[in-house]
């Protein structure tokens, strides 16, 4: 198959061949993992999307006159990864509307002001290309909530982070979260994280990502035992997968037991709805604290920049 420009101008008629290679970088190196050849013509938003889903990149290979097309969206493979565990609460997929326990951190926003990220309990930062934080009255659950604006690039990240610890093993974590169904992910998105508060461990432990899935949103969890970079994390799907609604507000909570050793166990609630229970794993490198947060953290992301909204970013203990 000759070779094809970077791009194809619109002058081009159907039935054009585009070739899509997946390029993946690997401790420094450029390895070519998957070619796929297309033939037919593609609506701009399936290439760009494609664009993203194979090459993370922003740049569409080809364009069609029309607008119109004649193949499916295009899915990648998913990577290899680690099942979840089954463990005995996995057909309990509700919680009650409001998690029980002493409340030791809520962040609502009500004050139009970062206060409550303001003291030694929490702070708000960023790094990268470009992050944003930002109080908003639209959208927003009360009279205000949290903007988190990030560029594409140079993993980036705009973060919310707390540093009050539950004195029960067990802690309630919950935040909603108002992502515009505009967003187009790279390889990862984390969303929210539980990481040690020693600096040495310095992967999270466990992350949350929000991924594209064909033309939908899904959540994905990502588990590093040993917080060690040089370790690949263990990408856990949802067993049943259920997509992330855009364009409103969703309820996130997480219940997160607290162990050195594997006794320890998370489980993830959307919108009431259980879609992770990951049981027998060690969530506590080193026996030191874990520290969440809720974030915008990502390598690629579209549009540049990209914007999110939280609110009601709340810590409990369990009784």
């Amino acid at each position: 198959m000759p070779n094809l420009p970077a791009t194809i101008s619109p002058t081009h008629i159907p039935g054009i061949l585009c070739q899509l290679t997946r390029l993946v970088m690997f401790r420094g190196l450029t390895v070519v993992m998957m070619t796929v050849v297309l033939s037919g013509c593609m609506s701009q938003e399936v290439i760009e999307r494609a664009c993203y889903q194979t090459l993370s990149a922003s740049t569409p290979v080809c364009f069609c006159p029309d607008n119109q097309s004649t193949l499916p969206p295009i899915e990648t493979e998913a990577p290899p990864t680690l099942q979840p565990s089954t463990g005995e609460n996995l057909s309990e997929n509700s919680f009650p509307s409001q998690p029980s326990g002493n409340m030791i951190f809520m962040a609502d926003f009500e004050s139009g002001d970062f206060s409550m990220f303001e003291g030694n309990d929490a702070e708000f930062f960023g790094k990268g290309v470009y992050f944003n934080h930002s109080i908003v009255t639209q959208p927003a659950i009360g009279n205000f909530a949290a903007s988190l604006s990030i560029g594409s690039g140079n993993t980036t990240a705009a973060y919310f982070f707390t540093y009050r610890v539950p004195s029960t093993p067990l802690g309630i974590y919950s935040a909603d979260f108002y992502i515009p169904g505009n967003i187009l992910t790279g390889n990862w998105w984390n969303v929210w994280q539980w990481k040690s508060e020693d600096n040495g461990y310095e992967i999270p432990v466990i992350s949350l990502n929000i991924l594209n899935r064909g033309a939908a949103l899904y959540a994905n969890l990502f588990y590093s035992p040993n917080g060690d970079a040089d370790t690949p994390s263990e990408h856990i799907p949802q067993s049943n997968p259920i997509p992330f609604p855009t364009d409103r507000w969703v309820n996130i909570t997480g219940y997160f037991m607290a162990s050195s050793d594997e006794t320890g166990y998370v489980e993830i609630y959307q919108d009431g709805t259980k879609i992770f229970d990951i049981r027998n794993i060690a969530t506590k490198p080193g026996g030191k604290n874990v520290f969440w947060s809720v974030n915008s953290y990502a390598d690629r992301i579209a549009p540049d920049p990209a914007t999110i909204y939280v609110d009601n970013i709340s810590i409990y203990e369990s009784r």
